[in-house]
């Protein structure tokens, strides 16, 4: 049976009603996209003006809104990441591809997610998904270069870094320092195929093996270098160095206990090897067995007693085990037979300033005494420039920092990574030190001050760079200056820093030999001291932080320790750690 018509009336009512209906749930789409959208600009607004936690906010209220919006995942996992959030970054990275799987920048940017947290394997494959999108971009060759030679993939890092090149010849000297890399890892990787290939025709050879296994060691390929040791002894048992060889490794690995036993068999082996048991002298100081250490070390010094290297250690060793005048004596005598070892010089410093606060703590309440600022126009400069301490255990680092922001008496100082951290820049020193410029008269000592982190780069982090926290501070003391802008090739530069063999606040006057967005190259000579060392221009401000040196440029004169011309990090890109560490 037909239901009845409905009447006309009702018919329009009706539609009256869907039509009222559409168009409200159609205004509440309009007024939601809208929504969604104000909260992406808004966010844009607030990473302009560097307020990244408030960006982060607002692209989080686009996404509550509007759970689609792929833009604001990527710009999301952007700012996570300049905050060091790589995990929660790479989330937001993956959510805004499953969105928009044809988006490049973000795959690039999920490559530096996963190559900040060395899965370098992850990085690969963001970087070639980005590659396949857009094949001509030559940076994206450049970081899938970089990925690859972290996992050894030498001859496919080699290409990639070539295909960069080939697209942007402008790279290699953007980039020359990763070429140069691949290029000696290219020299590394024919120089074991060469002693493998010897070995493959006579595997008795046991000079090749030798080789293989030092070039190992060499390449901090410890465990292939232990095995090859191992079998090098197979061949050579009643070889003395083939077990020290061995017990080198082992000390490298932190394995001090089995170190042991290596040496302790090669003297078996051989009673007058002096360099084993300075080896071993070694190994068990890293074990706080100093009494044994020193035995060990007096045993290589009537064997051979023309090692100043051997007393420096039995100074080390004293000296850890509070003998300090009996330390000064060892350095002096490594002094004596080595004029020029920096090393002992430092360690000498040192055992002659505990010492004195030893004799007299009241040392250390003594007011600091400063030069005339008329004799010394770069005081206020000196003065915000520290030197770094660190101690953990029977080994020390020194370096140098410098003032970047004060407030009240508290200070923070920019320094490098490798200066406040060890074993592979993973864990902190368990006691960090700075002292201030001052000239104390003789038989006085600078006082320091305990230094805490309070923020470090990650130890795969090719910005190398860590910040201090220091109170009780000099109220004259200020920080120093940095550069507004960018400073270019040719223009003069000066180093303030440490050498290590005891000139400490030294000016080192140079040029910018080169730049990169990553580098400055500098041809002032620098030694390991200046880690950390502020570079200023010549209106002093600074525009650089040293970091390590290039041991292929030679000095033109004769210069103690380790030296080459200096690397720094453009103060561009330190100014951007600092800010996402809180420091404006």
């Amino acid at each position: 049976m037909r239901s009845p018509p409905l009447p006309k009336r009702l018919w329009h009512s009706l539609f009256i009603i869907s039509l009222t209906s559409l168009l409200v749930a159609g205004a509440l789409f309009i007024d939601r996209r809208i929504t969604a959208n104000t909260y992406f600009n808004q966010g844009q607004d607030f990473e302009k003006q560097g307020k990244l936690d408030e960006a982060i906010s607002a692209y989080q209220n686009a996404i509550k809104l509007n759970p689609n919006h792929a833009t604001a995942y990527s710009h999301m996992g952007w700012l996570l990441h300049d905050q060091n959030k790589s995990e929660e970054a790479i989330i937001a990275y993956q959510q805004a591809l499953k969105l928009n799987p044809n988006d490049p920048n973000t795959y690039f940017s999920l490559g530096m997610a996963f190559y900040s947290q060395e899965k370098w394997n992850d990085a690969v494959v963001s970087y070639q998904n980005f590659i396949q999108l857009k094949p001509n971009e030559a940076l994206a060759y450049i970081s899938l270069s970089a990925a690859l030679k972290q996992q050894d993939k030498l001859s496919e890092a080699i290409n990639a870094y070539e295909k960069a090149i080939q697209l942007n010849p402008t790279f290699t000297n953007d980039f020359k320092r990763l070429g140069d890399e691949l290029a000696y890892l290219k020299k590394q990787s024919d120089t074991l195929a060469n002693y493998r290939q010897t070995i493959q025709k006579n595997p008795k050879n046991v000079r090749a093996y030798n080789r293989l296994a030092k070039e190992l060691h060499k390449q901090g390929k410890l465990d292939q270098a232990i095995a090859t040791y191992r079998h090098v002894i197979q061949l050579e048992p009643k070889q003395a160095t083939n077990y020290n060889n061995l017990g080198n490794v082992l000390f490298d690995q932190e394995k001090f206990a089995q170190a042991i036993l290596a040496y302790r068999q090669a003297i078996q082996l051989d009673p007058k090897y002096a360099i084993a048991y300075n080896s071993l002298g070694n190994a068990l100081a890293k074990q706080a067995k100093f009494d044994q250490a020193i035995s060990a070390y007096q045993q290589a010094i009537q064997l051979n007693p023309q090692q100043a290297i051997t007393y420096n250690n039995i100074g080390n060793a004293l000296q850890d085990s509070g003998k300090l005048e009996q330390a000064i004596e060892q350095y002096q005598r490594a002094i004596a037979l080595d004029p020029k070892f920096t090393g002992a010089k430092d360690n000498l410093q040192e055992s002659q300033r505990l010492f004195a606060f030893q004799k007299n703590p009241q040392l250390a309440l003594l007011p600091e005494q400063l030069p005339p600022l008329k004799d010394n126009p770069l005081l206020p400069l000196k003065r915000a420039v520290v030197r770094i301490i660190s101690h953990q255990s029977t080994y020390s680092e020194r370096g140098s920092g410098w003032i970047v922001k004060r407030e009240g008496n508290k200070i923070w100082i920019v320094t490098n990574r490798h200066v406040v951290t060890e074993k592979n820049e993973q864990q902190p020193y368990q006691n960090i030190e700075v002292e201030f410029y001052s000239t104390p008269p003789s038989g006085q000592f600078r006082k320091r001050r305990p230094a805490r982190i309070v923020e470090v780069t990650s130890a795969n982090d090719q910005l190398d760079l860590a910040l201090l926290e220091v109170t009780d501070t000099p109220k004259d003391i200020q920080p120093l200056p940095l550069s507004p802008i960018s400073i270019i090739s040719n223009q003069p530069i000066f180093v303030i820093g440490h050498h290590l063999s005891g000139n400490y606040w030294t000016v080192v006057n140079g040029k910018i030999s080169n730049t990169t967005e990553q580098e400055l190259e500098l041809s002032a000579i620098l030694s390991s001291g200046y880690s950390g060392s502020p570079v200023f221009d010549q209106h002093n401000r600074v525009v650089g932080v040293a970091v390590k040196v290039n041991l292929s440029c030679k000095p033109t004169q004769k210069v103690e320790g380790i030296t080459g011309c200096g690397i720094a990090f453009p103060i561009k890109l330190v100014k951007q750690k600092l800010e996402v560490w809180g420091i404006q």
